[in-house]
């Protein structure tokens, strides 16, 4: 009889045991939903932890800060991030960007500028150079001043 009861009783528990458990607290880093009842800061924390899950470029979250009004507490939790502007004001002359790839990987810009003209117009007319967002605008205001206008 004994064995008999326990038996239903786990039967029960498996079957009506998803209704009454606690729900664990859910994560929302890949997923267009997001928690409510945030502050600002943690709203952008939020979007950092999830463009990282999602793969995302520093530039998304920029905008998505924008998009949001955010971008004052943006730059409090990361002073060190560039900003994303269109036109020639974000663009220092002196620059110390440097190449992420190619035969002059780690060489700064305007170094490459001064000693090989040739290659940064070459550059600017491949497509792929789009790829990378911070090294095409800043070669495209070098080889053409109007780019941004």
């Amino acid at each position: 009889m004994n064995v008999i009861l326990v038996f239903f009783l786990k039967i029960f528990e498996i079957v009506f045991g998803a209704l009454f458990r606690t729900k664990s607290k859910k994560r929302y880093y890949g997923s267009n939903r997001r928690p409510k009842n945030l502050s600002n800061v943690e709203r952008v924390k939020f979007l950092e932890r999830r463009r990282q899950h999602k793969g995302y470029k520093e530039k998304w979250l920029y905008y998505r800060c924008k998009e949001e009004d955010l971008l004052t507490f943006y730059y409090k939790l990361f002073p060190n991030r560039p900003t994303f502007k269109k036109g020639n004001e974000n663009l220092d002359v002196n620059s110390p960007l440097q190449f992420t790839f190619g035969k002059y990987r780690g060489k700064t810009i305007d170094g490459i500028w001064e000693k090989d003209q040739q290659y940064i117009i070459w550059l600017s007319n491949q497509d792929w150079l789009s790829d990378y967002d911070e090294e095409y605008e800043y070669i495209m205001t070098l080889t053409d001043p109007d780019f941004f206008v």
